[in-house]
């Protein structure tokens, strides 16, 4: 049983660090940001997506599971970056929008 342990940990970290291609919307994009674990794309339509782990809540689409393929955040949007665990977008309107795990000091 023991033997197994180090195969099953690095199984599993091969699971979670190990990049994997994911297949995005056609379009021409304007922006691209990556935390730890999640990334974004904001369409030159304004429209935002994002995927990756999710447990904070960093991809801001309302959940906290992960994405394994690009999921619609927002619309509207003209600005994105992103930190270890969260995600700060600016709308067109002028709105600035945090998701995810923030650290304030």
């Amino acid at each position: 049983m023991t033997t197994r342990l180090p195969i099953i940990i690095f199984a599993l970290f091969c699971a979670l660090v190990i990049p994997e291609e994911v297949q995005a919307q056609r379009g021409s994009y304007a922006a691209v940001a990556a935390g730890e674990y999640h990334g974004l794309v904001l369409k030159e339509d304004s429209s935002l997506y994002g995927w990756g782990m999710n447990e904070e809540g960093q991809i801001g689409n309302g959940s906290k599971q992960t994405a394994r393929t690009p999921t619609r955040v927002e619309g509207g949007v003209k600005e994105v970056a992103c930190g270890r665990e969260f995600t700060i977008y600016i709308t067109n309107a002028g709105d600035f929008k945090s998701v995810g795990k923030v650290y304030w000091r």
